[in-house]
Parts: C-alpha cells; sequence; structure tokens
C-alpha cells in the first residue's frame, strides 16, 4: 500500500505507540506499519484512528517547506510560512507563537513535537486563506 512518492504518516509519542499495542494486543511493527500506511487491514484503520483521537498528527507532504531561521543571539527560531505568517520559537522561555501580520494568533508553551506539528498546519491553513 505504500507508495514511496508520498510520506503519509501519523506522528504519536512513545507513549501513545505504547497505548496503542496494550489496547490492541498488537506489537510495535504492526503499529508502525500502520501509523506509516504501509497496511490498510481493519486493524491498521483502528490503530491510525486511536492515534488520532489520542493527539496524533497526520503528516501528509504537504506540510510547510519553509526553512527555519536561527538567531542565536537572541535565542529564537523563525519560520516564515509567507509574506505575514510567521512562526516565532523562543528557546529562553520555551514558547511558540503564531504570527499573523505581526499580532499572535496562537502561543504554545513547551509545545511537543506533535504541537509543533500542529501549528505548522494552523499556519499553513493561515497563509493560504490569505491567497
Amino acid at each position: 500500500m505504500k507508495d514511496s512518492a508520498v510520506s503519509k504518516r501519523i506522528i504519536v509519542s512513545r507513549d501513545t505507540r505504547t497505548f496503542i499495542m496494550n489496547a490492541f494486543k498488537c506489537k510495535e511493527k504492526a503499529v508502525w506499519a500502520a501509523l506509516n500506511f504501509h497496511t490498510d487491514s481493519h486493524l491498521a484503520q483502528r490503530i491510525r484512528s486511536l492515534a488520532l483521537q489520542r493527539g496524533g498528527v497526520l503528516v501528509d507532504g504537504n506540510t510547510p517547506k519553509a526553512e527555519p531561521v536561527y538567531d542565536t543571539a537572541n535565542n529564537t527560531m523563525m519560520q516564515s510560512i509567507s509574506d505575514s505568517v510567521v512562526i516565532v520559537v523562543n528557546f529562553t522561555d520555551g514558547t511558540a507563537c503564531l504570527l499573523d501580520s505581526g499580532k499572535v494568533v496562537d502561543k504554545l508553551i513547551t509545545p511537543s513535537i506533535e504541537d509543533f506539528m500542529q501549528l505548522q498546519q494552523r499556519a499553513q491553513k493561515l497563509a493560504e486563506s490569505h491567497n
């Protein structure tokens, strides 16, 4: 089922993978194959559904391609999604802010990888809404 041109997958935490293995009494390999869309059995569909319910992030190859710019002097990282939509991470206080035309639209404090990826997806949708 896996199409090598498409990097579709669901990203979850280690705790969520363990929870899924216990919930479905399956091995890590089965969870990995389901989350990476290598299988499409009824079990794989149920694994993906539970992963998304527990906060997993679907990555379908449409995540922002903007390269982050690191400012080590100010301990920040900025990812420009468009001319007006920007994500700024402050490593000193652990915040990640989504800005639209300089105004804070969303702010996360010490986000997980899943949270940050969801913020990137929101930023992409916001940028697309301006077109």
